[in-house]
């Protein structure tokens, strides 16, 4: 399959749309940033969504203490989709979070479907 400029898959468009709208709205509401950026990038095997704050940091308390809804949303869905999340917090300079999703789907769950022919007797 040719490649087009842009992610193809529609859930993995979703799934990032998602990331990124929590992250930043992580950053609105907690960071006290005055500056955030965000780069997309794709390689042979991954996308990587990466964001960048300069704000006050998250630290390690916050990350094990997984309070928050947001961030536990935003690794479930990379999840889903055989992805990783990896958090940097640097107290008083900001937070780092990585977002990488393969290109091509691991073989994940599927609901079975029943085949067309298929007698259920």
């Amino acid at each position: 399959a040719e490649r087009g400029n842009g992610i193809e898959d529609a859930d993995k468009r979703t799934a990032l749309f998602r990331i990124l709208q929590e992250t930043l709205t992580n950053v609105a509401r907690h960071a006290h940033a005055t500056e955030v950026v965000v780069s997309l990038q794709q390689d042979e095997d991954h996308y990587e969504l990466c964001v960048k704050d300069n704000g006050r940091g998250i630290t390690d308390a916050e990350m094990v203490a997984r309070k928050s809804l947001g961030l536990l949303g935003i690794q479930e869905r990379a999840r889903l989709l055989g992805g990783d999340v990896r958090i940097i917090g640097r107290p008083g300079t900001g937070t780092t979070i990585t977002v990488r999703i393969p290109v091509e789907r691991r073989s994940a769950p599927r609901l079975a479907t029943p085949s067309s022919g298929a007698s259920n007797t």
